[in-house]
């Protein structure tokens, strides 16, 4: 009987408790949605630029094959190809040298080059097996079996030897980065709520935002030293480079902090208890750090909803960032746009968080 009431009353409970069914059903179905639709590795949604020199039936007709693919959105004429790539406007570049075809016919060498953009290794791989696959299928219909031996050349931008490691590193700065601004934030947060230490801020009556800057501030300290750690280390132990200006990486990384206090924030004093509070913020920053941000998956691969979601994770801006400075080399310039979205999702959360803890502390 004693086991009976035990049973009913955690039933009770649990019904009651709209955070546990939340927890119980709505997140892993939330995690079936997510894992099922982003964790694509195929190859879907690519730009690539074409600059046809020759303009042969044969150079037309091998980018007219390609343009059939489903893999392509777009594939299309370009100039300033190499701007192009560093901007991520085209994953690769296929390139027909003039008199290429004339060339063939009289079987001297003639090459095609594929300049590929290789900040995203495993895209980069894929993509050129699968345009080499192309283009060899091609030479098979020729009349003449000679041409079944040419090949073309293949030049690999931002990351030459295809290391994986280069494309890692810069979304282990975002994690870490979310882990330290927002899970950490909010778990001191919380734990104050938890004992009743709040009340001393009431008591004494410290301002909020006297509260929210001695929140963040150890933790910004922390955030860098571990910027620099991450930077250091990747550079000494992978040979990482640091193609721009570190400087400014460092700046911007000041307002991607403050996305991650604001959800922090935010969660412990909308939930004030552990447990929930931190399943709140890993929902928030680390789960969409990482599978919508294009750290692990390339976002031209998700579902056209998902694709529209990215753009709600400000993760997704800042590893733009940090790969650009990091790998290409790029300047502020040719991320306005990322550095405006920080700026809003920052001052927003900012704001936001600020007026619930104004509202906890009075």
């Amino acid at each position: 009987m004693k086991l009976k009431g035990i049973i009913k009353k955690e039933f009770i409970h649990i019904i009651r408790d709209k955070r546990t069914l939340y927890i119980s059903f709505i997140m892993p179905l939330l995690l079936l949605i997510i894992f099922g639709y982003a964790i694509r590795t195929d190859l879907r949604n690519i730009n690539l630029g074409v600059i046809d020199y020759d303009s042969t039936p044969l150079t037309r007709k091998i980018i007219n094959d390609l343009k059939n693919e489903e893999i392509f959105e777009k594939v299309q004429n370009t100039e300033e190809f190499y701007k192009n790539l560093k901007k991520g406007k085209y994953k690769g570049v296929l390139i027909f040298p003039h008199n290429f075809t004339k060339k063939l016919g009289k079987n001297q060498t003639a090459k095609i080059q594929l300049i590929l953009d290789a900040s995203d290794n495993q895209m980069a791989e894929n993509l050129e097996g699968y345009i080499r696959q192309k283009i060899e299928s091609v030479w098979l219909q020729m009349p003449d079996k000679r041409w079944q031996t040419k090949r073309y050349e293949i030049n690999i931008l931002f990351n030459p030897e295809m290391k994986s490691t280069y494309f890692i590193v810069p979304g282990i700065i975002v994690i870490i980065f979310m882990v330290i601004s927002g899970v950490l934030t909010s778990i001191t947060l919380t734990k104050e709520f938890e004992n009743k230490s709040i009340e001393i801020y009431r008591v004494s009556k410290t301002g909020a935002s006297e509260v929210y800057l001695g929140k963040i501030f150890p933790y910004i300290i922390i955030g860098y030293l571990q910027l620099t750690i991450i930077l250091f280390a990747g550079k000494l132990l992978f040979n990482v480079p640091s193609r721009g200006n570190l400087f400014l990486l460092y700046i911007l990384s000041f307002f991607f902090l403050f996305t991650g206090f604001g959800i922090g924030i935010t969660a412990s004093t909308i939930f004030k208890e552990g447990r929930t509070t931190l399943m709140a913020v890993w929902l928030g920053t680390l789960l969409p750090s990482l599978f919508l941000s294009g750290f692990l998956f390339p976002i031209e691969n998700m579902p056209l909803i998902l694709q529209i979601l990215t753009y709600l994770v400000p993760a997704r801006y800042f590893l733009y960032i940090l790969r650009g400075i990091l790998l290409k080399g790029l300047g502020f310039s040719s991320f306005i746009p990322e550095f405006v979205a920080l700026l809003f999702f920052g001052i927003f959360l900012t704001i936001i968080s600020s007026i619930r803890l104004k509202k906890e502390i009075g």
